[in-house]
């Protein structure tokens, strides 16, 4: 009797724990309003980018950008889907919607033209579906944008006159003219082509071709052309300082690291060696993003289109370093081009 007594507290604990197929608590689906939805046709990477009225941008790296939304985690294959709620009740703001296109699946049948397909809600009306195609990685291209519902009416206010339009940050980059930057963390200095001295760069701001960005301290998101369309290509830089070029025929933008002394790498003209503080870096800037970028040191220069990589100058060479993606490096010295996987480097003497 005593055994039974000491098992009956177990027992109602997995009773009460379980209870029965039936009475197994539930997790509620998650509030708000979705705005919007992309699906695709095949097993790559599709990404989602949503912009509000006050200059912020949701994406993969920043999800909860826009206060008050969320935008779902980063799917990188099986065609999605990649959706983005608005958690204000009712859902009354104004959104603008782009997709890129990150990179390919593995197959060749997952690779060239992606279809998407869009899908944009607004509160209390029909919602509106439609399919673009980007051609390959590093493509983005805008899709639209969505008003909420109107809100609840109230009475009639003394006419006043129209306010101007809300400032929705810097106009679209025009290729091989001007290229768009905000600072992601730490502190970002920008020298606009033509000056001779740097400001802090502060928000979004637009800036010419030619222009040079010191990172050395932060993070900046670069946004350029991809064509004459309108469609633009992202990269966030960090770690160094860069000039940014861009020719008006070429939609590949090329990041010329800049700054550091290279007086150490001289040699002594008896031992033909160079001095120890020549085994240190010199120079570097780290590149993460989608699109057509290069980063150009002494003696090479990376070419990627989704990757995150590492452009280094040293006394010995230019060092790149790839962490994900695939990246071509042109070696100045041999003029050879050389493909380097993630996990890899190489270094052009």
């Amino acid at each position: 009797m005593r055994r039974l007594l000491a098992l009956l507290p177990a027992a109602l604990v997995a009773i009460l724990a379980f209870g029965g197929q039936g009475t197994r608590a539930q997790v509620p689906p998650p509030s708000g309003t979705e705005r919007a939805r992309i699906e695709w046709n095949k097993n790559n990477d599709i990404d989602l980018h949503v912009f509000d009225d006050a200059g912020n941008e949701a994406y993969y790296g920043q999800p909860n950008a826009i206060p008050e939304a969320t935008l779902s985690s980063d799917v990188t294959s099986v065609g999605g889907p990649e959706t983005f709620t608005d958690q204000r009740d009712p859902s009354t703001r104004h959104f603008r919607y782009q997709v890129c296109y990150f990179s390919e699946g593995g197959t060749p049948a997952d690779q060239g033209p992606t279809d998407i397909t869009v899908t944009l809600s607004d509160p209390g009306k029909e919602q509106r579906k439609s399919v673009v195609t980007l051609n390959q990685a590093g493509d983005c291209l805008p899709i639209g944008e969505s008003q909420g519902a109107a809100p609840t009416p109230t009475p009639t206010p003394t006419p006043t006159p129209t306010p101007p339009p809300l400032q929705t940050g810097p106009p679209p980059p025009v290729q091989g003219s001007t290229v768009n930057v905000g600072v992601v963390k730490g502190k970002v200095r920008i020298k606009r082509r033509g000056s001779s001295t740097f400001e802090e760069l502060v928000g979004l701001e637009q800036i010419p071709v030619g222009s040079t960005i010191d990172a050395t301290s932060g993070r900046v998101r670069l946004t350029s052309a991809a064509d004459k369309s309108g469609a633009t290509k992202v990269a966030e830089f960090y770690e160094g300082a860069f000039q940014v070029n861009q020719s008006k025929g070429s939609p590949l933008t090329e990041l010329k690291l800049t700054g550091g002394n290279f007086t150490s790498c001289q040699t002594s003209k008896k031992t033909g060696k160079a001095s120890a503080a020549a085994k240190t870096p010199v120079r570097r800037l780290w590149g993460s993003g989608k699109g057509s970028f290069r980063t150009r040191g002494r003696h090479a220069a990376a070419t990627v289109r989704g990757t995150q990589w590492l452009t280094q100058d040293t006394c010995a060479g230019t060092l790149v370093r790839v962490k994900k993606g695939i990246v071509a490096v042109k070696d100045f010295r041999t003029k050879k081009t050389v493909n380097v996987k993630a996990g890899k480097s190489y270094l052009a003497h």
